[in-house]
């Protein structure tokens, strides 16, 4: 199922529009529809604000970024966890490793150099083959159009009649050209099977273009609801004052503001 914007869950019964206004200061998650509150910010609908180097649900996680000779770490954002810089580990981010070691606790070895065909990952030490090359040391090289661990992977690029896409460079795996699905799409039918109708307007009955992938409704600036037929635009002068509903295009009058155009102040 796939819901309309600014619908969520497995029913597109959760309704969650992005504020970062007086309304609130959050995300929605992309799935559940749940508020996901900006940094500094907690609370229901994300009004309340932590004081610096706070962090957390209620702000109950100290957390201040140091690099010093002892200390190198950065706050997570979000739940005040310590991360720690490249190549310092511990709790308290106060070790380092040695060079060309890396992990959690420095037991990982990887050393590139030029004649290399990888790159080590500088959280994990992971070697990372470069294209075409795969193998545990990756030392081995595919042939032309060959792709995956072990090249067992067939992938030719197309973009005629017998099909449109390209190829991961990694796994070989086929990946469509915009609005080109398991079967060729007819104009204005968009989705995994083509049975998403949507064609962009710009008229007195919308004003959208269409999502290439899903064809989701993308309105046009300053246009709103569920066709886009809504006009607002955000205006703070003596014609008015007020911003604009993300989901339906209401005026919505700034602080101290008020009437049908949010153009008488009273404080």
């Amino acid at each position: 199922m796939i819901c309309h914007a600014h619908w969520y869950g497995e029913s597109c019964s959760t309704n969650c529009s992005p504020q970062n206004n007086s309304l609130g200061h959050f995300e929605c998650d992309p799935q559940s529809g749940i508020k996901i509150c900006h940094s500094g910010w907690f609370g229901p609908i994300c009004l309340k604000r932590c004081h610096d180097n706070w962090y957390g649900e209620n702000c109950t996680v100290f957390c201040k970024a140091l690099s010093s000779d002892h200390q190198h770490y950065n706050c997570d954002n979000t739940t005040g966890s310590k991360l720690c810089h490249p190549d310092w580990f511990g709790e308290n981010c106060t070790r380092i490793c040695l060079d060309d070691w890396y992990g959690g606790n420095c037991t990982t070895y990887c050393k590139s150099s030029n004649g290399s065909y990888y790159y080590c990952k500088h959280d994990s030490g992971k070697r990372v083959c470069l294209d075409d090359w795969h193998g545990e040391r990756c030392n081995k090289i595919c042939l032309p159009n060959w792709y995956g661990v072990n090249c067992s992977k067939y992938c030719k690029e197309k973009d005629d009649n017998s099909g449109n896409y390209r190829c991961d460079n990694s796994t070989g795996e086929k990946i469509c050209l915009p609005n080109w699905y398991g079967k060729i799409c007819l104009p204005n039918w968009y989705g995994i099977n083509c049975i998403k109708y949507c064609k962009e307007k710009d008229d007195n009955s919308g004003n959208y273009r269409c999502d290439n992938s899903t064809g989701e409704k993308i309105c046009l600036p300053n246009w709103y609801g569920v066709n886009c037929s809504k006009y607002c635009k955000e205006k703070g002068d003596n014609s008015g004052n007020y911003r604009c509903d993300n989901s339906t295009g209401e005026k919505i009058c700034l602080p101290n503001w008020y009437g049908v155009n949010c153009s008488k102040y009273c404080k």
